[in-house]
């Protein structure tokens, strides 16, 4: 597959079924749901997807997902870098400790839960208490 094949697309809402079939096989506790915008990297399949949240007036990136065979290939950078380009206020993301460099490389930084907004604080506590996570910011 030629890379100059692949479509970013802005997922509309009526297409979230079709997004959630991807995070069934490939990520179990991802589903698209309506308060959220969604992000996929395609070439006729999805071959990574990512969410973007409002908490609040903050926003939170989660649901990146590869598919199996895309993986560690640059698909998911690729797409996070679209994503990225898009948002206008500071993005949030909690991390496993193993894939933060991945979102250092992208411009997140590691940030505590002291200097985060409280509603942020929130949502990472509850999203914490079952993982050993990471904040992490990036400031567009």
């Amino acid at each position: 597959m030629d890379r100059s094949e692949l479509q970013f697309v802005i997922v509309d809402k009526i297409k979230y079924p079709w997004v959630n079939l991807f995070y069934k096989q490939f990520y179990k506790k991802g589903v698209a749901s309506n308060n959220e915008s969604v992000f996929v990297l395609q070439f006729k399949e999805i071959i990574c997807s990512a969410k973007v949240v409002p908490i609040d007036s903050y926003l939170l990136l989660t649901g990146v997902v590869c598919h199996h065979d895309y993986q560690r290939q640059g698909y998911a950078t690729q797409l996070l870098k679209l994503v990225l380009a898009l948002q206008t206020q500071p993005i949030y993301c909690f991390s496993y400790t193993h894939l933060t460099p991945f979102y250092n490389k992208l411009g997140f930084t590691l940030v505590t839960k002291e200097r985060s907004p409280q509603q942020v604080r929130d949502k990472f506590a509850i999203y914490n208490k079952k993982n050993r996570l990471q904040l992490l910011v990036k400031n567009n």
